[in-house]
């Protein structure tokens, strides 16, 4: 049993160091391939396997909260539209003129409400048919410290960074979230 304890876990500490040089050469490295050394040290790391499940939980979470914003504006265009009708339609002289094209706005707006509400995010069907376990990349959450190296100034930061599931490559960042 502590055989198999220390076995994991120094498959665990070459899979963070693997992480750790990948990180350090994709944050030391401009777009042009030039490499400088910022003194890159990694203070603390937490890791977590993503999934093909996770990802379209993900986008159907952003989906959905797209949706309710877009009903949302929808709904309190609708609302303002009915309020100007009522307003315009006491005068008689504008009122049938008024009344057709606002019947027709209100109309095109509680259809779209209707669509939007029946909508289904696209972008998950990206991974239809694939077996919700199958891992898509390692995401690593970090802080790190840089040094400038024109002065002794020092920075630390947390990011979000996605890499590839042998962890050799950096997919994307993503600062907004973090493990």
């Amino acid at each position: 049993m502590k055989v198999f304890a220390l076995t994991l876990l120094a498959a665990c500490s070459a899979n963070e160091k693997v992480y750790e040089e990948t990180i350090a050469g994709y944050l030391q490295t401009d777009e042009c391939g030039k490499w400088t050394d910022l003194g890159f040290k990694i203070l603390s790391m937490k890791t977590k396997a993503c999934t093909v499940g996770e990802c379209i939980r993900i986008l159907i979470d952003d989906a959905e909260m797209e949706k309710r914003q877009a009903i949302a504006a929808e709904e309190a265009s609708l609302q303002m539209m009915k309020q100007q009708m009522e307003e315009k339609i006491k005068s008689e002289f504008l009122g049938k003129m008024f009344r057709e094209i606002y019947e027709k706005e209100v109309a095109y707006s509680e259809q779209r409400i209707r669509a939007l509400e029946k909508a289904i995010p696209a972008e998950a069907g990206l991974y239809k048919g694939l077996d919700p376990e199958m891992l898509l990349g390692i995401r690593v959450t970090c802080t790190y410290r840089i040094s400038i190296p024109w002065g002794n100034a020092r920075h630390e930061q947390t990011d979000s960074f996605l890499l590839t599931p042998d962890g050799k490559k950096v997919i994307g960042t993503d600062p907004r979230d973090h493990i």
